[in-house]
């Protein structure tokens, strides 16, 4: 996934998050990709995100919390 968003040159905003008003719209495509790459049963965990970088760090959470139990 972390290609595709360097493809996109959306890295940055996934990562760091954004606070300009121009890059909101960046923002919002990235979150818009990453709410469309996930399976159904994931995506109620990231839909509360406003911003990509906080669905990213849900993502990136749940995924450390379920390769330590496996």
């Amino acid at each position: 996934m972390k290609t595709f968003f360097l493809s996109q040159d959306l890295w940055d905003i996934v990562e760091k998050g954004c606070a300009e008003k121009e890059i909101r719209k960046k923002d919002s495509k990235a979150l818009l990709v990453l709410q469309q790459a996930v399976t159904d049963s994931i995506f109620p965990t990231i839909v509360g995100a406003t911003k990509a970088s906080e669905a990213w760090s849900i993502l990136k959470d749940s995924h450390c919390k379920i390769a330590n139990t496996s």
